[in-house]
């Protein structure tokens, strides 16, 4: 049984967070440059034995897909190509998420040095989100 991958793709960095073992709780992992994203996905699901990874998908206030969906979409499909058939790749909505991550910085007196911090707690509240979804079922 593998962990779960998440990532808040954006087109400069991306943040990763992952679940624990029994797939109850998510943390933080990193962030790394986009340009980097395939090095760190094999790298990753390897150490990590992933079985999922869960990729959030920009959306607009009145749910319409936001301007970076497509790039998003574009990388899932170079993941896809990465991981080949023994990951499973989950889309799921992202909004608020960064909001939501600078706030909780913020709550925990944690100055921002790095944008890549955002990305990284956005990543764990997008698979929080995941994981509270999946367990309500």
């Amino acid at each position: 049984m593998g962990r779960i991958l998440a990532l808040d793709i954006g087109k400069k960095r991306v943040g990763l967070a992952i679940s624990d073992e029994l797939k109850i709780i998510a943390s933080t992992l990193r962030f790394v440059n986009f340009i980097n994203l395939d090095d760190e996905i094999k790298k990753v699901t390897a150490e990590y034995d992933i079985d999922s990874i869960i990729v959030g998908l920009p959306r607009n206030m009145d749910g319409s897909e936001g301007s970076l969906a497509g790039f998003v979409r574009e990388t899932l499909e170079k993941i896809k190509i990465i991981t080949g058939e023994r990951v499973k790749l989950i889309l799921v909505d992202e909004t608020l998420t960064s909001v939501e991550a600078m706030s909780r910085l913020r709550e925990r007196k944690k100055s921002i040095k790095e944008k890549g911090e955002v990305d990284m707690e956005a990543a764990a509240i997008i698979l929080e989100n995941y994981l509270k979804e999946k367990n309500v079922e």
